[in-house]
């Protein structure tokens, strides 16, 4: 039988509704959903794919073909599914090899497990260490590293109702009443997005998943032949009618929208991604951060390590300072995290404003010019 698709869309966590109104993050330029729909079709050959939400008034299909809103799962309940949470990234070499594993091993649910650096409250499995088989699945209670359930997984369709209505939990029940129950890993990027600040582990792993290194430009983008591009440490990716004005010097691995501007004597940093319509003025200088769409970065800002909403205004000489915590990212040659600002959709943050490391600042927001937060 054809494998079908399932979406899940859960509600977003009172955090990011605090920063925006839209509920999908992007996967380079595309929503989240699209992402996956193009990659089950055009990957995977999988054709028929659902969304599971209980807010239909969110369009989450986008006038997508062959995609349907349900809120009721037992109008599906027949066939093998491929679950994937709209909450979590995962690259489509990932979904390959839970599907081909699935399809080899006859088991009736395949879950992805994969490493995760901080696995507090996360799902893993049990196993007994004598025979090496799977016991149940129980919540780690510490921040610990870990091997975690990812929520993605492939299901027959006579177990689906039981994980979607109790979650991956009653994989302990199923077992119980004889399920055949599988894992295979993933030991590559991927990530759960459920603040604004998982936002940045977003653009690290699409940057390094979606593309080879490499200069990737649209035929009708537009860079001045002064504009210096470094793809040796990942790809630069820069969509239709992008423009890159005179003396911008971009180091990959970046992903430049459509319609986007970036001004004269700009530098955009390593896994920087800057959403369509947006405005980047002369000698701004970005780092690590993500820019959503029609946002504009007045000239001679400095944005590092930070997320910027949709609509969101940056006047000029705007600073993000960032901070340093332990993580396995290496500057250096130590190992670093920086977190510099949020800033929610539809703000406006004054000439010469200083945010200090961590500033959250709620969407509609406006702060005066010269202010130090």
């Amino acid at each position: 039988m054809q494998m079908k698709a399932l979406l899940i869309y859960e509600e977003p966590t009172e955090e990011m509704k605090k920063f925006t109104d839209y509920p999908l993050p992007t996967v380079l330029g595309k929503s989240i959903v699209k992402h996956y729909v193009n990659v089950l079709k055009d990957e995977l050959d999988i054709s028929q794919v659902y969304i599971y939400s209980k807010s239909p008034s969110i369009d989450l299909a986008e006038s997508l073909d062959n995609v349907q809103i349900i809120d009721n799962v037992n109008e599906i309940s027949q066939g093998t599914f491929i679950i994937i949470p709209l909450n979590v990234y995962i690259p489509s070499d990932a979904l390959k090899i839970l599907v081909n594993y699935h399809t080899s091993t006859g088991s009736d649910i395949t879950v992805l497990i994969a490493p995760c650096e901080n696995a507090l409250g996360f799902l893993t499995f049990d196993i007994d260490p004598a025979t090496g088989k799977i016991t149940g699945v129980s919540v780690i209670r510490e921040e610990r590293p870990d091997l975690v359930l990812t929520g993605v997984g492939v299901v027959e369709g006579q177990k689906l109702p039981t994980i979607l209505n109790n979650g991956w939990e009653a994989l302990n029940d199923l077992m119980q009443k004889g399920s055949k129950i599988d894992k295979t890993y993933w030991s590559g990027e991927w990530c759960r997005i459920e603040t604004p600040w998982d936002l940045l582990a977003l653009a690290r792993a699409s940057l390094l998943s979606e593309r080879e290194p490499g200069l990737y430009i649209h035929p009708r983008a537009k860079i001045s032949t002064r504009a210096l591009i470094e793809t040796k440490e990942g790809p630069v990716i820069i969509d239709e009618n992008a423009y890159i004005d005179h003396d911008v010097l971009i180091r990959g691995p970046v992903y430049i929208g459509r319609e986007v501007y970036v001004g004269y004597g700009s530098l955009v940093r390593n896994y920087t991604i800057i959403e369509e319509k947006s405005s980047i003025g002369s000698n701004v200088d970005i780092t690590e951060s993500v820019i959503l769409r029609e946002t504009t970065i007045g000239r001679g800002s400095y944005i590092s390590c930070s997320v910027i909403g949709e609509r969101v205004i940056i006047e000029p000489g705007v600073v993000t300072r960032s901070v340093t915590r332990s993580s396995q990212r290496k500057v250096k040659g130590r190992e670093v995290e920086k977190r510099g600002s949020i800033i929610g959709s539809g703000s406006r943050i004054g000439t010469y404003t200083v945010l200090s490391p961590g500033m959250f600042i709620e969407k509609n927001s406006v702060i005066e010019p010269l202010s130090k937060l």
